[in-house]
């Protein structure tokens, strides 16, 4: 998976989070599912899949801890 562009990474993250959805999978099992999925494309890659991901996360009230400090953690080391 080479070769993306900004906005394919969006659209594919919030397409998947979607049909996970629609599967009847809840918002923490897609999260965790597009993180898994998503994770390692490349460095600038997963700046935007953390962004996506963590979009998506903060819509929701209760989110798991650990998945936004991962986020955070990440965000801080792009430089």
């Amino acid at each position: 998976m080479t070769g993306w562009e900004y906005n394919e990474i969006f659209d594919a993250i919030q397409e998947m989070y979607e049909e996970l959805l629609d599967e009847g999978r809840g918002y923490r099992y897609a999260i965790a599912k597009l993180a898994d999925e998503f994770g390692n494309l490349g460095k600038v890659e997963d700046f935007i899949v953390d962004t996506a991901i963590g979009e998506i996360a903060i819509s929701h009230d209760q989110v798991f801890v650990g998945r936004i400090r991962g986020i955070t953690e990440r965000l801080r080391k792009f430089n």
